[in-house]
């Protein structure tokens, strides 16, 4: 059935049997999924098969598994779906929007590739949600996605932000996301988090571009991007990041797969160090001259504290004093606006508000339904 409206509904405890999930766009298309509440269901929407223009928006999705032990939730696979899933076997919609919800207390707050590859691209937009209080990963785009576009989301309280491990064809755009206090979920003991994962023992990903995100660690012993060994891909391209940390600013650990990294700003509370790289003699990179010397990375690139207005609130927009303000790339269809000399590097903008696209106080702030 196509051009279903669901407006303002609450489903609660829908787990009853295999793959149960709440609401299942199969083979549905121009539906809208708005202002409805899943608490407690195994799965909230589900989309599979030729499923193409729906739209999930300002709903909340939460559940209780975020403090759940790590061998329990694998011992049973249904409680990693999340919120929200797009399904193999096969899954070939074009054109799905996930907008302006909330996702919490989830092991992995949703996932929005299928697994099996049908030919066609997906042209998945997924922005300005909220993701908090996540045991694994923020979300996820493992699986075949082609033109996925991923903007103004944040992402706090979970071990790891967004996974793109792997993402088959690509390419992913990951835009203007925020991504704090990462490493969270106290089941997860031994394991530290990143803003982004790559790390896969599955086929080669397409191409990722990372542009303008804020990657803030925030919590003990935590590296900001962490590219750790396992996993292929045709390129990691990074433009005008923030990468923050209480443990390195980036650390390497599969140097092998190729990465072009520029324009970034670096920073760790971790005294001595900045990042780490694989198969060098010396591994431990204490400047950003060592690490340009060393690797050809960053070349461009900024070793300073970011100036963040308040990061223990939650405020991640840039004082009017940091370094970072007007000193970023520009780069045509990304940033073309701004309000000062030229883009600030990481989400914000200071000085203009629209190019912001939403976020208030360097938060998501309020949502409007109107906004397209």
């Amino acid at each position: 059935l196509d051009f279903i409206y669901l407006v303002g509904l609450s489903f609660r405890h829908y787990g009853l049997g295999s793959y149960a999930k709440a609401v299942y766009l199969d083979t549905a298309s121009s539906c809208l999924i708005r202002e409805c509440d899943f608490h407690l269901c195994d799965l909230g929407v589900g989309l599979k098969r030729q499923a193409d223009g729906n739209v999930i928006e300002d709903s909340t999705f939460s559940d209780t598994t975020y403090e759940w032990l790590w061998e329990a939730v694998k011992d049973e696979a249904s409680l990693e779906t999340g919120g929200i899933r797009i399904y193999d076997a096969p899954t070939s919609g074009r054109g799905t929007v996930i907008r302006r919800n909330t996702f919490s207390d989830y092991f992995d707050g949703f996932g929005v590739c299928p697994d099996t590859d049908t030919g066609t691209t997906v042209e998945t937009d997924v922005h300005h949600n909220l993701v908090e209080r996540v045991g694994d990963d923020g979300f996820e785009t493992d699986g075949y996605c082609s033109n996925l576009r991923i903007w103004g989301n944040e992402i706090r309280d979970a071990l790891v932000g967004i996974s793109v491990a792997p993402v088959y064809r690509g390419p992913v755009f990951a835009i203007r996301n925020l991504i704090h206090r990462t490493g969270a979920g106290t089941s997860q003991a031994g394991y530290t988090g990143t803003c982004f994962k790559f790390n896969s023992g599955f086929p080669q990903s397409g191409t990722i571009y990372l542009f303008h995100n804020t990657c803030d660690a925030y919590r003990a012993g935590n590296d900001a991007l962490a590219i750790k060994s396992g996993g292929s891909w045709d390129l990691v391209h990074g433009r005008n990041n923030i990468w923050s940390a209480t443990g390195y600013a980036i650390s390497n650990s599969n140097t092998a797969q190729p990465l072009d990294l520029d324009y970034d700003a670096l920073f760790t509370t971790l005294a001595g160090e900045l990042a780490w790289w694989s198969g060098l003699a010396d591994r431990h990179l204490n400047t950003l001259s060592e690490l340009q010397t060393a690797t050809g990375q960053e070349m461009n690139g900024l070793q300073t504290d970011p100036g963040f207005e308040d990061p223990a609130a939650m405020n991640y927009t840039l004082e009017p004093t940091s370094p970072l303000v007007d000193a970023a790339l520009v780069i045509p269809g990304i940033n073309d606006r701004w309000g000062g000399s030229g883009p600030d590097i990481g989400a914000f903008e200071r000085g203009d508000e629209v190019f912001s696209d939403g976020f208030e106080s360097g938060g998501l702030g309020s949502w409007s339904s109107a906004v397209p």
